[in-house]
């Protein structure tokens, strides 16, 4: 679905991944590009996506084409909350480390943040009572790392993530704020991975 261009920006960074990730060049293509269609990246921006997927999956138990499913149920509804690519990619690597991947990894983020951008009126009601602020001074929701800093401070039981995310995201919940220090970690690395892909598959290319 691209034109010359975009394929010219993009076929390095997609190579480089796919080496790195040790997935298929065409499939690698196919999935990376749908990320970057449900992100509203455009092809100028294939290198930081590459670059800040492999940091992810370096430094996580999850794939690249973990990452990629995880995405496919997830990645429109992140993007247009406002959460940051590296931001997310980095929750998919905490969830990847408690062994939450792929398609549960996926809705367990599309779950999340969904609740927290329109909650029921009982989880509205446990959002005021446990005091944790879910949008900004802004009108913005607020990062995401940020609300699960604030959780992971306020003593909850398994029970209060249970309502305020409901069964399908509660475990995935408590896995992020059990480790938001890991996750602050990964974000930060993605933020500085400028160059990764193609330096690490230089070095995988380097051998006999």
């Amino acid at each position: 679905g691209l034109n010359v261009d975009a394929i010219m920006q993009s076929i390095r960074p997609i190579a480089d991944i796919a080496l790195v990730g040790d997935t298929q060049l065409g499939e690698t293509a196919d999935v990376v590009t749908n990320i970057m269609t449900a992100y509203r990246k455009n092809p100028s921006q294939m290198r930081n996506v590459a670059d800040v997927m492999t940091m992810t999956f370096t430094k996580s138990n999850t794939t690249l084409m973990e990452m990629a499913e995880a995405y496919k149920y997830s990645a429109a509804l992140l993007s247009a909350g406002g959460i940051s690519f590296e931001e997310a990619s980095g929750a998919l690597g905490v969830l990847g480390d408690a062994g939450i991947k792929g398609s549960q990894a996926g809705t367990t983020m599309r779950t999340i943040m969904a609740n927290i951008v329109n909650p029921t009126k009982k989880q509205l009601k446990k959002w005021d009572e446990i005091g944790v602020e879910r949008i900004g001074a802004d009108g913005q929701v607020r990062p995401l790392r940020a609300i699960f800093e604030d959780l992971a401070k306020s003593n909850l039981y398994v029970s209060d993530f249970y309502q305020l995310f409901h069964k399908t995201a509660a475990q995935g919940a408590v896995s992020l704020a059990n480790s938001v220090d890991k996750w602050n970690e990964i974000v930060t690395q993605n933020f500085l991975s400028d160059g990764l892909a193609s330096q690490l598959a230089d070095k995988k290319k380097n051998t006999i």
